[in-house]
């Protein structure tokens, strides 16, 4: 601001040069994008100021994931993060999809054989958010979601019909059955059983109109005398040690195979001369330990990511004993859980036939009787656990495993993939079987001299 002292000067009053004009190159990449663009600033970098934020986002993930401890934390995670949490998500789905196509075949093999006979097949469910209910006086039964992306199986029956299953198997404990829905089934005769991952039976809904045969059960009472509780047992495990040796043939021809079918004959020629009960669960135990040992032979198949993600012992047979419990239960092995798996699903079905059929089954002849067991459901199932291996070996030998297909608890116990439970649980032995066994023991009690 001028004043009556300012000096005034020749360089105050001349005129500044023109200013130079900037020149900026034609096109420049942005470091974040790759896109080319026409700078209007001085050392510009990025096209636009989106791809500057995603820029320094990416940085700072890049530096701290988790972002400072003492400031706010960065919600999004970077994009090669993210598409690394996807490629993890779509091998399992993909490994699910594989064993459910396992599943669909084998129901359809299932469904192909029984023709146009009276035959009912079992649904199997599991995963997330399995519901029962009725609507419009039909069971509406939905399937659980286990994976992403997946279509949601339904299913709807009406009463009285023929393709109403013969029993309803839940795998896991997560969904909801109405109270409506436990009565229509108990109205139209079908059980409803619940397994957990560990292969045991949590529950078992049958229906109220089982048979109340107090005639065999008084037979039931009378053959637990010790020499026809013994011919009963013997004939049980003869039946299993033959059904053994039949599966012996899908074993590839080895001279371990070989020992084990002179063993297992030998046992069977052994049996008549067994004087106690005790002897003959020592001689089944045996014969189940030879028999095991050629289980080791079978090299488990995996893939090669997986190798590395899962424990020496994996890749081969271990034995039945759990390292978790130190007996069968708890597995700690993938074919140790597979094998329970399949036993749980046997006994629900064994327990189911029991009960329609009028036997007591606290009241056994092999295992010992004790409080709150069950002891002849143990009893008829060794005959019919042949059958189960049987189809496991194929499984087992036809298949190449993933790590994505077990999974390990903090306790050590080995838990399968649930569409591997799913198709475990669908290799059942065929209800004709189990009837027949149960016949074969009726008949012996009804028509025992002793009794």
């Amino acid at each position: 601001m001028r004043n009556q002292y300012t000096v005034l000067s020749d360089a105050s009053s001349k005129k500044l040069p023109p200013r130079k004009t900037r020149v900026y190159p034609d096109s420049l990449d942005c470091e974040h994008c790759g896109k080319s663009f026409k700078p209007t600033k001085d050392r510009k970098r990025f096209c636009c100021q989106q791809c500057h934020r995603d820029w320094e986002k990416k940085r700072a993930l890049d530096a701290k994931p988790f972002g400072k401890p003492t400031s706010r934390k960065v919600k999004e995670r970077s994009v090669e993060a993210v598409k690394k949490a996807v490629a993890v998500n779509d091998e399992f789905a993909e490994r699910c999809e594989y064993w459910l196509a396992q599943y669909r075949e084998e129901v359809r093999k299932s469904k192909k054989l029984s023709g146009k006979r009276d035959i009912r097949l079992p649904i199997i469910l599991t995963g997330h958010g399995v519901s029962l209910k009725i609507e419009s006086g039909a069971l509406h039964v939905k399937d659980g979601f286990t994976h992403y992306p997946q279509e949601r199986q339904e299913f709807r029956f009406f009463p009285c019909k023929h393709n109403t299953p013969s029993r309803i198997i839940i795998l896991g404990s997560s969904g909801n059955v109405t109270l409506d829905s436990i009565c229509w089934l108990s109205a139209q005769n079908i059980p409803l059983v619940v397994i957990d991952y560990r292969g045991n039976e949590l529950a078992s809904v049958c229906s109220s109109t089982g048979i109340e045969d107090y005639e065999l059960r008084l037979a039931q009472l009378s053959a637990t005398r010790p020499e026809t509780a013994l011919m009963i047992a013997k004939d049980l495990i003869k039946r299993k040690l033959l059904g053994c040796i039949d599966n012996l043939e899908l074993f590839a021809e080895s001279q371990l195979r070989e020992y084990t079918r002179h063993k297992l004959s030998k046992h069977i020629d052994s049996i008549e001369a067994v004087q106690t009960t005790n002897d003959l669960l020592v001689l089944e135990a045996t014969s189940a330990l030879s028999y095991f040992k050629l289980w080791q032979d079978i090299d488990l198949k995996w893939t090669a990511k997986s190798q590395r993600a899962i424990p020496d012992d994996w890749f081969y047979m271990d034995k039945r004993q759990s390292k978790v419990s130190g007996i069968n239960r708890y597995a700690s092995h993938p074919v140790n859980a597979i094998l329970n798996y399949a036993y749980a699903v046997l006994e629900s079905q064994v327990r189911i036939a029991c009960e329609m059929m009028g036997f007591d089954t606290s009241i056994s002849y092999l295992h010992s009787m004790q409080f709150d067991r069950s002891s002849l459901i143990y009893d008829l199932m060794e005959p019919l656990r042949p059958l189960v291996e049987r189809k496991l070996v194929g499984i087992l030998v036809n298949n190449t495993f993933t790590k994505d297909d077990f999974q390990i608890s903090i306790q050590g116990i080995c838990k399968l993939c649930p569409h591997l439970m799913k198709l475990i649980a669908c290799l059942n032995v065929p209800d004709l079987e189990v009837s027949r066994i149960l016949t074969i023991l009726r008949d012996t009690l009804i028509g025992s001299p002793n009794k």
